[in-house]
């Protein structure tokens, strides 16, 4: 089976593009509104959503007063790797030929610690939060939280292409198969 959906493969040319550029100051700037259009109102998101407008191919792009699930989907994956990057010279985007695809959930195990238990309760708590998230807007923010938590505690890198793929499917009401998939990969291996 193919993972690379349209979101998937629209989300990995807009992020190569500011991988790629992410020392020019225009790419600082994006990266800097899409920081600060968290939480705003779309009309007060005018330059990110410019950016992400100009990248969307043009069959994917919404024609009503709302973003599609599509552009919903991009918006939040680029503001968690916008929050994610900053201030970072190396590269948070997970790529890999022999294994080109890793969840999120696998990307969170990094923060279980098999010598602390009690941290890892902790941590627990906050991924079983994410992911029992009862709508899209809980969670984002719960999601860009565990994502600072990750930031601040390890170096380990992001399949944001994966992620904006999971986060179209979850907007498009495939809830449970990311909860399970994201929690199979978070929870696997811990007890070994």
């Amino acid at each position: 089976m193919n993972k690379e959906t349209n979101v998937y493969k629209t989300s990995k040319h807009i992020l190569t593009y500011l991988e790629n550029t992410k020392k020019e100051s225009s790419t600082k700037a994006i990266l800097a509104q899409l920081r600060n259009s968290i939480n705003k109102d779309l009309g007060e998101n005018i330059e990110s959503l410019a950016f992400i407008f100009s990248m969307i191919p043009e069959d994917k792009l919404g024609t009503g007063k709302n973003l599609n699930y599509y552009e919903q989907a991009i918006l939040t994956t680029l503001q968690i790797y916008a929050i994610y990057q900053q201030g970072e010279d190396r590269s948070v985007i997970y790529r890999n030929e022999d294994f080109p695809y890793k969840s999120l959930g696998q990307s969170l195990r990094s923060l279980r610690n098999p010598e602390d238990k009690s941290a890892n309760k902790s941590v627990d708590l906050r991924f079983n939060s994410l992911i029992s998230s009862p709508n899209y807007r809980m969670l984002e923010y719960r999601l860009r939280q565990i994502i600072k938590l990750l930031k601040a505690k390890s170096e380990e890198q992001v399949d944001f292409f994966s992620l904006s793929n999971d986060l179209y499917a979850y907007l498009l009401g495939d809830v449970n198969p990311i909860r399970i998939k994201w929690a199979r990969d978070y929870y696997w291996n811990i007890t070994r």
